[in-house]
């Protein structure tokens, strides 16, 4: 099973900064620097969500493969990600990206650029809404194919089309958000909101 964990940052603002001396020197470190303290929230809830996540003790010290994906020995395969007040973590059996964006934040002149032809075609016929949606859906996909494959965002998104099979995407509307996950192999999938 794959599981995703999603936290609010904002609803659990003070939980988070009563935290920030517990986490990672890395983390701690960007914490500092952040200018927002929005985005200070994101990178403790990070870390505070993966804790949870894992059952392991913070702080968490994770290595990176030489592609840069993370990974902790021994434990099950995680992703992070986080949008607006979200963070998301997805951990399972399987290679997995994950990725969560707020659908107010997606631009037609951004997709332009990114769009497999199908993808193309098929927002030619949306507006409204129904793009943004679709826009939101299209975006999360992919960024969660290439997470899910060590790859970021280094490769041409013009290249994966999320309209053709030979993915295992799962995607869900939750809140204004939406999120998409992507394994190795299909699975089952599990999403719980946190509480602190």
């Amino acid at each position: 099973m794959t599981e995703i964990f999603v936290l609010n940052c904002k609803e659990n603002r003070d939980f988070l900064l009563s935290q920030k001396d517990k986490i990672s020197p890395a983390r701690r470190e960007k914490t500092a620097h952040a200018i927002k303290e929005s985005a200070a929230l994101l990178n403790i809830g990070a870390e505070v969500i993966l804790s949870r996540a894992l059952s392991l003790p913070m702080p968490i010290e994770y290595e990176k493969r030489q592609n840069g994906k993370p990974f902790i020995e021994g434990q099950r395969h995680f992703n992070l990600s986080h949008s607006g007040d979200y963070v998301l973590c997805a951990i399972s059996d399987f290679e997995v990206g994950a990725d969560i964006e707020k659908k107010e934040r997606m631009r037609l002149s951004i997709f332009k650029r990114i769009f497999s032809p199908a993808e193309k075609e098929r927002a030619d016929a949306l507006s409204g809404d129904a793009l943004k949606s679709y826009l939101c859906t299209v975006w999360t996909k992919k960024e969660s194919i290439l997470k899910m494959a060590g790859e970021g965002l280094r490769r041409n998104l013009r290249e994966i089309c999320t309209e053709t099979d030979g993915y295992f995407v799962y995607t869900t509307a939750f809140n204004e958000y939406v999120i998409s996950v992507c394994t190795e192999k299909k699975d089952e999938i599990k999403i719980t909101e946190i509480m602190l």
